[in-house]
């Protein structure tokens, strides 16, 4: 109980810096609008929402490319899928990891689920993972899922989720949309 009480406390300091980066930081995606930043929602912490995954490496370097909310298409290296169990339906999943040009240092993970259009923003959201290129097993913590600037601010172009990144489970965990 105490390590579920520390890693509450750790997510919830995270969640308030991320807040005060997104009001007053000049990268925010709310810096050149007009609206007020109301501060981001949020899913209450939940532990069945840290996942063990594995990571199938691929034995040769791939690329692909995925269209942006503009129309233009990124190049990003994929590494492998994720694979895992442990959300309802439990059935084993798999969510495709990328990394993105220049950096190497986080796994870019995009996923769907069956929140997207009720309480999450319909376009997907987004995990990085810190990554160790000779490690297979990681934990997809979902309480860390977050959504893309284009979310808040249509200006940004961001990755559009991919069709094979959807999961059939309701993952309530990590940011909801911003409005209603």
């Amino acid at each position: 109980m105490e390590d579920n009480a520390a890693y509450t406390v750790a997510l919830l300091e995270e969640r308030k810096q991320r807040d005060n980066e997104f009001a007053a930081g000049k990268n925010s995606p709310f810096a050149s609008l007009e609206e007020e930043f109301a501060g981001l929602k949020y899913f209450d912490p939940n532990p069945a929402f840290l996942v063990e995954a594995w990571l199938h490496q691929l034995p040769e370097t791939e690329f692909r490319e995925i269209a942006d909310t503009k129309g233009k298409l990124r190049r990003y290296r994929y590494v492998g899928d994720l694979t895992f169990v442990g959300i309802e339906p439990k059935d084993e999943s798999a969510l495709p990891a990328y990394l993105e040009e220049g950096n190497s240092d986080l796994l870019f993970v995009m996923f769907r689920d069956r929140t997207n259009m009720n309480s999450t923003y319909s376009g997907g959201r987004y995990l990085e993972i810190p990554y160790h290129e000779n490690d297979t097993k990681y934990i997809l913590d979902f309480n860390r899922a977050f959504n893309p600037y284009c979310h808040y601010n249509h200006s940004y172009s961001c990755p559009v989720v991919p069709p094979d990144c959807s999961l059939n489970a309701e993952i309530k965990a990590g940011e909801k949309k911003y409005k209603d």
